[in-house]
């Protein structure tokens, strides 16, 4: 492909600028445009309007509001107001008082057209308002199109909607555009209708459109001509007053219907679509010769080319066999005047359409007994949802897409004898398996550090109800959370069980905005439940107050007030107890303090700062904020303020509250946390926490507490452990509660930067500089070319792709953009749709189809192997470019490393230390795709190690896919839409060459690995440790390691009995051909599992180490200090408030640097272990840790004594079995109590 003119000249602001109509651009900006063009339009035509938008966020258009303050200073120039409401239907109200402006004797404008927006369920539930709305009319300066949110397959939502409908029942005209690029004639089409016709008017905004991204230019604007011959009632159709109920309102929303399809006679929104070669003078008469007219409706006009694609045909040839294409946008009511002058020849109509037949029930009602009229000696026939045998054809439960429409296609061919039907070329395209492990998926999961880890547990013994929001996620966990409700029933469902089980308590999970939103209602119909004369049914309400709406982009909460004012306004409702749990209790005073301070000086006019030089004012002040605390100020009185880390003993006391309860979560939202920060809008602690992996047991403790993606599983030597992800950590610290001494706190200092110390500039310069020119794909005319980009939210994809369009906008060609996030916040999947072409012709549906992938970008291995992204894939074409990193699932946190069976660890040890599921996803691909289509490197490795950042990993996969001349851009757009794009510029630019040199030079950074890089930083930092020591090299290295834990005679015993048990099992396996090198492996891990306790001094000498300070001063420049967090034995009598029954949990406190000389000399006291000295070996804990030792040991001797006696099975799980005594404390002492009963069922089985 040759070289093309890059536009320097292109701004991202360019998409509002009315002038340009070929921008790139999304479908929420598309919709705010759509208000600029109406103001420009009305100004044009001497009008002085004004514009208004109101509504509520909502995934499909969740980003509504976002787009609408991103673009304030383009819609005041247009004197256009944004204002959402704290629900769908009041929003639908405030739009409803605009439309009376108009005649209001003081206005001071000539009108106001609205914009409403909301998803299906708000349509729903605004159906009263925007009925009431319409019914009563919109303005002849004015309009409102009322935006619909439909998430047709359920992505994002609790169950799919179909808005239309709706709207139909409302006698409200919908109309619904089919692509991006529609959008903003399809909306001055609608304002235009809704200010002649009266009514309010649809505008279906379905998610595979409005969420997706395009770079096309917009269709041009209609020429409106407003009808004169429609007789219209004596008092009009719009609003009025006095207009009081009667059924003239209902008559009126008729001729409303009526003067709606007069205008679309007169102003066609549906049109018949001509092939290329039939464009003419002659073709209106050739349109009279159709036998067969296929009509496409909205968005399924392109579904249906693109399956025209598939099947390697396209217009020309349908219309060569008399086959027509009508395209609906009025979808009601339906423009049968338009359709009409179509029909003469017509023998069968084929209706296609999303979801259920909204047009087709119109069409078929209005042409039923009126074919006379159309041709007498044909009996017209009609199929769409059903076949001629009343059989499903297109299916109504689905979202339609080329491939869901070739079967419905083949049919109406056959039944109409269509020449070309014998044979399609999809059907030899070839199917990839389905993953060998299908129920290992990565599902949604919260955020690291986000607050309803924590706060969405409940005590044992009590179940939650889940709710709308972030939180629901906690229903997947093992959080005891169960159903769900529509948005503000949440606990209500409740008060209608209650009577009829004997359960008699749950907590109900509220967020902040749902609580604004409508959830307040919720409680106040809890509290109206009065049963046996008790203030409401059992309920604590969990509202948790996070500060932002993270699922849908971090907007403010509609209508907020802080927790104090919320803890009055609950108790003015009537529930029973208050409590208020929070990560900062403290600053609740703080802020009453500051506040006093203010109200003090602003009282007596005095500068901020006087009080301080008055010391009668000062006084007093004390005085006043000291009676303000005793009386619990700033909260209600029947508020209690508590530290997050005493949630279950204050869930424990509320859930025997009689009556309704409320427990307020007061933590700020993780991810909007790391956005304000990045802004520096909110406080970031100068600490960071590491763990030292050789103290890792592996327990599982910490993922327990914090429930936190950022806490990675690293395999190493010792089995799977734990590790802090430094990029993806936002500072939560729950993690530390976890009882274990493997903990440090960092305080000071900053993550080292990589790429100074490891490359030398030059040599960097001359190989980016040295690279050859890479090749541009091709892009071939009527054909897109496609790409999937696949991994995990958070962490970039969504940026990538839009950088791949962006480029190909730059160059001058077409690209869209689909997201597919569903759910997903950090840590769930994500797949990304790009479609690159050179014609507008190729602009077929956004969604790749299946099998129809050019390359994919698989940023993550699991993601990647979802069912979603595997049907995309072409064995015989699709390349693939693979980061080899493993990232943990959101599920392996709920079954930590310690609590699995004796089978279970026997799995762990064969399949490379647990990690086998994510290496049979990587052997599924390599065994199916051809080696020169699948391209693997580990790209996060190279981010952290070299970048300093893993959020550049993605950067440097679509960098590596460049230069492999698998992108139809080319590098230079890409660069410029890393300009364009503004974030961390040169380091993305950075990430992106990288990739390119890694492309042509795999082995480039080999010099440096290894050099300044201490074997713990590389286990610290990669997934694999060195997992490829055989067991001869494995039994070298850990008998080394005990000489270090304890002497020379220590370790000696391990070897010789290692050796030992070795020894017979190859004489064993010789005689039976059976290999028992795995088996001895075992025995091996086992016994030095039980051999190098990780007592007081060996966690003394690990944590003093010089490899892990080493470790740290690679991670970690500047001035630093670092903290121990422990829970020393002496200080067992400082308990964990926060406990479950009959558990003691000893409370961890932190140690200065200071503590580090105490360590040393502890672990230089190690001669002391096992001697009467050893004052730890007189506790519960080290004798048994020493008898089981001395058991197991019993156990190996036995085998050698009567080796081939015993079956191989009993003596694999029984030597396995050891590796589950995993923790520390009361967690070691519980899986002791597991090991010792397995033991015990195992030797039952085996010996009975």
């Amino acid at each position: 492909m040759t070289a093309t003119l890059i536009n320097h000249q292109y701004k991202l602001s360019d998409h509002y600028d009315l002038a340009q109509t070929h921008v790139y651009i999304t479908g929420t900006q598309a919709l705010v445009r759509i208000m600029l063009a109406q103001a420009a339009q009305d100004r044009a035509q001497g009008l002085q309007t004004a514009g208004y938008v109101s509504g509520y966020r909502g995934s499909p258009l969740g980003g509504v509001d976002l787009e609408m303050w991103r673009a304030k200073s383009a819609l005041d120039l247009a004197k256009i107001t944004f204002q959402p409401g704290i629900n769908e239907e009041l929003a639908a109200t405030l739009v409803m008082g605009t439309q009376k402006t108009e005649f209001d004797p003081l206005k001071n404008i000539d009108g106001v057209f609205a914009m409403w927006y909301g998803k299906g369920p708000g349509v729903d539930r605004a159906g009263d308002a925007l009925k009431h709305g319409s019914a009563f009319g919109s303005s002849p300066n004015g309009g409102v199109l009322v935006v619909l949110g439909d998430d047709h397959t359920s992505i994002s939502s609790s169950m799919s909607h179909q808005s239309d409908l709706v709207l139909k029942a409302f006698r409200m005209p919908v109309i619904h555009p089919a692509s991006i690029a529609e959008y903003e004639a399809f909306g001055l089409w609608g304002f235009a209708l809704s200010r002649y016709c009266g009514a309010w008017v649809g505008f279906k905004a379905v998610s595979s459109i409005v969420e997706g991204k395009t770079t096309v230019p917009l269709q041009p604007h209609f020429k409106i001509d407003l009808p004169t011959d429609f007789k219209f009632p004596p008092d009009g159709v719009h609003y009025r007053w006095p207009d009081f109920p009667s059924m003239k309102i209902e008559q009126r929303m008729l001729q409303k219907l009526a003067a709606a399809s007069h205008f679309a006679k007169h102003n066609p929104l549906d049109k018949m679509i001509l092939a290329p070669d039939y464009v003419s003078d002659h073709v209106p008469d050739y349109i009279a010769d159709y036998t067969t007219l296929i009509i496409v409706v909205g968005k399924a006009y392109y579904d249906f080319l693109e399956c025209l694609r598939m099947l390697g045909l396209d217009l020309n040839k349908l219309q060569a066999q008399k086959i027509g294409l009508y395209k609906v946008g009025l979808v009601y009511p339906f423009d049968i005047n338009s359709l009409k002058p179509h029909l003469d020849k017509v023998e069968m109509i084929f209706v296609i359409e999303e979801k259920m037949g909204v047009v087709e029930d119109q069409l078929k009602s209005l042409l039923f007994n009126q074919n006379q009229d159309l041709s007498p000696k044909l009996a017209l026939q009609i199929i769409g949802k059903f076949d001629l045998d009343g059989q499903c054809l297109v299916p109504e439960i689905e979202e339609l897409s080329g491939s869901v429409l070739l079967n419905p296609l083949i049919y109406l061919f056959e039944k109409i004898k269509f020449a070309e039907s014998s044979s399609y070329p999809i059907h030899d395209l070839i199917m990839i398996k389905p993953s060998p492990v299908p129920d290992f998926v990565r599902r949604p999961y919260f955020c690291s550090g986000c607050p309803h880890n924590t706060s969405t547990k409940v005590p044992e013994g009590s179940i939650a109800q889940g709710g709308i929001g972030c939180h629901f996620m906690a229903s997947w966990m093992n959080r005891e959370t169960e159903s769900i409700t529509q948005m503000g029933g949440e606990g209500v469902d409740w008060s209608g069980r209650y009577l009829y089980t004997k359960r008699p308590h749950v907590f109900q999970n509220l967020g902040d905005g749902t609580y604004f939103h409508s959830g307040h209602l919720a409680i106040r119909q809890a509290l109206s439940t009065r049963l046996d004369g008790g203030g409401g049914t059992n309920i604590t309400y969990k509202i948790l107050f996070n500060d932002a709406v993270a699922m849908t982009g971090g907007q403010p909460v509609d209508g907020m007030m802080s927790v104090p004012q919320l803890t009055h306004v609950l108790a003015a409702e009537g529930v029973t107890a208050i409590a208020v749990v929070s990560e900062d209790k403290a600053r609740y005073y703080q802020a009453d303090y500051l506040a006093s301070i203010g109200a003090w000086n602003n009282k007596h006019k005095y500068p901020h700062n006087w009080f301080m030089h008055n010391i009668s004012g000062y006084i007093q002040y004390l005085s006043h904020i000291t009676q303000r605390l005793l009386n619990n100020a700033p909260f209600s009185k029947i508020t209690t303020v508590h530290d997050r880390s005493h949630l279950e003993a204050v869930q424990r006391t509320l859930r025997k509250v009689k009556g309704v309860s409320i427990l307020i979560y007061d933590q700020t939202c993780a991810a909007e946390k790391r956005r304000r920060r990045k802004r520096n809008l909110y406080p970031t602690p100068p600490v960071r926490t590491f763990i030292n992996h050789r103290v890792c047991e592996g327990c599982g403790d910490c993922s327990e507490q914090s429930n936190c993606l950022s806490v990675m599983p690293i395999a190493t030597n010792y089995g799977i452990k734990r590790q802090i992800d430094q990029y993806s950590c936002n500072k939560d610290f729950s993690c530390i509660t976890g009882f274990c001494p493997s903990f440090v706190s960092i305080e000071g200092g900053e993550l080292r930067p990589k790429i100074q110390s490891k490359l030398e500039k030059q040599r960097w310069h001359d190989a980016l500089a040295n690279l050859p020119k890479p090749d541009i794909v091709c892009l071939i005319e009527q054909n897109a070319y496609q790409i999937l980009v696949a991994g995990i939210g958070g962490s970039g994809i969504v940026t990538v792709s839009a950088l791949i369009a962006m480029a190909a906008h730059l160059e001058g060609n077409y690209a869209s953009v689909l997201d597919f996030m569903g759910f997903a916040q950090k840590g769930g999947p994500v797949l990304s749709h790009v479609k690159v072409f050179s014609e507008l012709n190729g602009n077929y549906q956004k969604k790749i189809d299946i099998r129809q992938a050019n390359l994919v970008i698989g940023a993550d291995i699991v993601v990647s192997n979802s069912a979603d992204a595997l049907k995309l894939i072409n064995l015989a074409s699709t390349k693939i470019v693979m980061n080899t990193n493993i990232s943990q699932v959101g599920d392996q946190l709920q079954a930590s490393g310690g609590r699995v069976s004796a089978e279970g660890i026997v799995d762990s040890v064969d399949s490379d230390q647990g990690l086998g599921k994510f290496k049979q996803l990587f052997d599924h691909l390599e065994t199916q795709i051809k080696p020169e289509n699948l391209f693997e490197l580990n790209a996060y490795l190279f981010a952290e190690r070299y970048l300093g950042d893993t959020i550049a990993t993605n950067l440097l996969l679509l960098g590596y896919s460049a230069q492999k001349g698998f992108l139809p851009v080319s590098c230079a757009a890409i660069m410029q839409a890393i300009t364009l794009n503004g974030v961390s510029v040169k380091n993305s630019h950075t990430a992106f060459n990288l990739g390119r040199i890694l492309a042509v030079h795999p082995n480039f950074f080999e010099p440096d690995l290894g050099s300044g890089i201490s074997a713990l930083e590389i286990s610290q930092s990669t997934n694999h440790d060195d997992q490829d020591l055989n067991f001869e090299s494995w039994c070298v290295k850990a008998a080394h390691e005990l000489e270090r834990y304890q002497n020379k005679k220590y370790a000696a015993q391990f070897s010789g009995l290692v050796a030992q048990f070795h020894g017979l099992s190859l004489k064993h396996s010789k005689q039976t051909d059976v290999d028992d090198v795995n088996l001895s492996f075992i025995m091996a891990k086992s016994l030095f599992h039980l051999m190098a306790i990780k007592d007081e001094y060996e966690v003394a000498r690990l944590q003093t180490m010089p490899e892990f300070e080493q470790y740290l001063n690679t991670q970690i420049e500047g001035d630093y200090k670092i903290h121990y967090h422990l829970a020393p034995p002496a200080l067992f009598f400082i308990k964990d408030k926060n406990i479950k029954s009959g558990l003691i949990r000893p409370k961890k406190i932190r140690l200065g640097a200071w503590f580090k000389y105490p360590l040393k000399f502890l672990a230089w006291t190690k001669f002391l272990r096992g001697t009467p000295l050893d004052v730890f070996s007189y506790t519960h804990e080290r004798r048994l840790e020493k008898q089981l030792r001395a058991e197991f040991i019993y156990e190996i001797n036995l085998m050698l004594n009567d080796y081939g006696a015993i079956s191989d099975e009993y003596k694999r799980q029984l030597l396995a079995l050891p590796l589950i005594i995993k923790g520390y404390g009361y967690i070691k002492l519980a899986n002791i109590d597991r090991y010792q009963q397995e033991c015990a069922d195992l030797k039952r089985q085996h010996f009975e």
